[in-house]
């Protein structure tokens, strides 16, 4: 509220600021931006997947994950056609990258190098929309749908749903229902058959 009335002051409209000069009220009301500003900036850092105690580590966070952007754009990374994917997961990698490397010591290591090939192994093991070798998921399943078939998800983790569901794509793609529903589903949207 003090911010706003120190606004109209300074701007020379009415308010109950008084006693004080326009340079005085510039700084005050700076004083409680920079403050704000502050504020807001830890409670951001304070919800980043690496620990930022320092403007030390904030900047090495922040050369992380431009670093690995820069190399993700210049490969035209996209892992699915939502944006939001592609951040959260370089994101999560400048995370990672930082975590890992807290503590080195990057005179004896060269910081490029180390960037680089960290970016290059993700990039490489990370599935690209735009990959011809890209491997599509074949089973959703959730938890709604164990309880529909009569099975109970208390205690059942999502790394224990992912593996469920990737046991289930196993089963079902070396089955003879797969064959006959592949070739149904290729006939039906048109794609030919070259052998």
């Amino acid at each position: 509220m003090r911010q706003a009335q120190l606004q109209l002051f300074i701007d020379g409209h009415e308010s109950p600021v008084r006693g004080i000069t326009r340079e005085q009220a510039l700084a005050e009301r700076d004083g409680i931006l920079l403050r704000l500003y502050h504020e807001a900036i830890d409670h951001f850092t304070s919800k980043l997947p690496v620990s930022i105690t320092g403007e030390d580590n904030l900047h090495n966070y922040a050369e992380a994950l431009v670093d690995i952007a820069y190399e993700a754009g210049a490969r035209g990374f996209r892992p699915t056609g939502n944006s939001r994917d592609t951040i959260s997961t370089i994101i999560a990698w400048a995370g990672e990258f930082t975590r890992q490397n807290q503590n080195t010591d990057w005179g004896d290591k060269e910081y490029l190098d180390e960037i680089y090939d960290f970016t290059q192994q993700k990039l490489n093991t990370h599935p690209n929309e735009d990959d011809p070798d890209r491997e599509c998921d074949i089973a959703f399943l959730d938890r709604a749908t164990l309880r529909r078939y009569g099975y109970s998800t208390d205690g059942l983790s999502d790394e224990g749903l992912l593996r469920l569901a990737g046991l289930m794509g196993n089963s079902y793609c070396n089955s003879q229902q797969f064959s006959h529903d592949l070739h149904s589903a290729c006939q039906e949207f048109g794609l030919e058959q070259t052998s």
